[in-house]
């Protein structure tokens, strides 16, 4: 008799639903509105917010709750640094409490260079002559390209 196969289902390291970074160079941030808007589960926190804040935010949200967190943030386009610090304090903290993480920099007309490291799950979008529903769109695709089974669950409802 052969051996049992004794695999099980493996589910993603990372079970908790993502937190998204997302700068909005709009003053009301309409970007990001309209993002939470696609997300069926999404809530909005207004940055920049520090990863303890976040941190504790995580914890008071149980492994059961797929709420997406979108941390919008509104910076001009020259402030990119400062962006990605923001960007690179947020993922650390959300992995290290068990959650995905994405960021995403709208700009009208200057974007990352070649040298800016973001990190991974980065999108940079330049939003100039598009509307709010088609960059909202656009991002919401981008989200959905090839995330983790968890990760598309909370983002499509």
């Amino acid at each position: 008799m052969g051996k049992k196969n004794k695999t099980s289902p493996t589910t993603h390291a990372l079970p908790l639903a993502p937190w998204i970074y997302i700068n909005d160079p709009q003053v009301d941030m309409p970007y990001a509105c309209a993002l939470r808007d696609l997300i069926p589960i999404a809530a909005l926190f207004d940055g920049p917010v520090s990863p303890l804040e976040v941190m504790a935010s995580i914890r008071h949200r149980s492994k059961a709750n797929n709420t997406i967190g979108i941390i919008r943030d509104n910076r001009l386009d020259g402030e990119n640094d400062r962006k990605r610090k923001t960007a690179h304090e947020l993922r650390e903290a959300t992995i290290n409490r068990g959650c995905n993480f994405a960021s995403i920099n709208l700009y009208y007309q200057d974007g990352s260079t070649n040298g800016d490291t973001w990190g991974t799950n980065h999108l940079d979008l330049c939003i100039t002559g598009l509307s709010v529903s088609d960059v909202a769109e656009r991002v919401y695709k981008w989200l959905c390209r090839d995330p983790p089974p968890r990760w598309t669950q909370a983002i499509m409802g």
